[in-house]
């Protein structure tokens, strides 16, 4: 199992949540975005084509928080040769032998790389954030409205129950504080 080999594990997310589900959007974005030039470039292309040259793209280019291409971190190489040409069995050897030093040593750099990145994301988000308001039971605040149109109010009104850290649980249901507007 591909996920196993390579230890994925699934996780499930909010639906509507663009801090869970941004790399998956950022990811669809770039490969449209990508589709959309090849089609320019090639009008007279089919659609699967394009899409294969937009994959074998994305997948070539350098990854702005790893510095490396996709191939690369799935697969421990890092030289120039590409590995499927190898034809010398001596130096097949060496590559398996070596494998698996050059898959931790770059899973460490990609690792250290990710969360010196994670700390300074972290660190700007958290220089201008403030500690939640706290809320007394009975007074009305306004919940925002998960799935909106423009005949929607962005916000619904509310009565607080019980403050409980960082969610609210109130008449309609248990909200995280994010999601609440006092009312003002």
């Amino acid at each position: 199992n591909f996920c196993k080999l390579h230890k994925i594990k699934l996780h499930h997310t909010t639906p509507k949540n663009s801090n869970s589900n941004s790399p998956v959007e950022r990811f669809h974005s770039t490969l449209a975005e990508e589709i959309r030039c090849l089609k320019s470039e090639k009008p007279n292309e089919n659609a699967n084509s394009l899409i294969t040259y937009a994959i074998i793209g994305y997948n070539n280019a350098i990854h702005s928080a790893t510095g490396h291409i996709l191939f690369e971190v799935l697969k421990g190489h890092i030289n120039s040769n590409d590995p499927f040409e190898l034809s010398n069995n001596r130096i097949i050897s060496n590559y398996i032998q070596n494998h698996k030093d050059k898959v931790k040593t770059l899973y460490s750099t990609i690792k250290e790389k990710s969360q010196k990145r994670k700390e300074c994301i972290i660190n700007k988000l958290n220089s201008d954030r403030q500690d939640p308001e706290s809320y007394k039971p009975g007074n009305p605040v306004y919940i925002k409205t998960k799935e909106r149109n423009k005949a929607k109010p962005k916000f619904s009104e509310s009565k607080i129950i019980l403050d409980n850290d960082k969610k609210l649980i109130t008449h309609q249901g248990i909200y995280h504080k994010s999601n609440v507007k006092n009312q003002t």
